[in-house]
């Protein structure tokens, strides 16, 4: 990623896009060297990386609008990383395949058990079925259905 910045030069031609563009990349690069620190962080690290996340974010929206809203820029921008990092520390102790299993899990359920997907429910919510469907993760993995 910190090559990223000159592939930004030679590929985008307009001067204004390409500084922005530039300043995301610094940014965005800055991030995520405080992001893969193997020691417990700091408020300040905490904060710095907030802010570096939300001027990106910022810049970003500035030029795409909302389609820069996936999931990722999502768990950044709404500072549930910052969150995580204050928490459980050091993220590189965790794998994200579980955040990828429930992505999966949750697509297929809504492509499946939702009238967006096909499915025969008459609700007319997208909501309801997803939400139904992590409070049973829940309760299945917390164990609480025991008592």
């Amino acid at each position: 990623m910190e090559h990223f910045s000159s592939l930004v030069d030679h590929c985008i031609v307009e001067d204004e896009k390409r500084q922005k563009c530039r300043y995301t990349v610094n940014s965005y690069n800055a991030a995520m060297v405080i992001l893969q620190q193997r020691h417990i962080y700091s408020s300040e690290d905490i904060s710095k990386f907030q802010l570096l996340i939300d001027r990106c974010c910022l810049v970003l929206r500035s030029m795409y609008k909302w389609d820069i809203a996936t999931n990722y820029f999502h768990m950044l921008s709404s500072q549930h990383i910052a969150w995580f990092m204050e928490s459980v520390g050091p993220l590189n102790n965790y794998s994200n395949q579980g955040f990828e299993a429930l992505n999966r899990l949750m697509k297929r359920y809504l492509n499946t058990r939702t009238n967006k997907g096909g499915g025969r429910s008459k609700c007319k919510s997208k909501l309801r079925p997803i939400a139904y469907l992590f409070l049973q993760c829940l309760i299945w993995t917390f164990g609480v259905y025991k008592e």
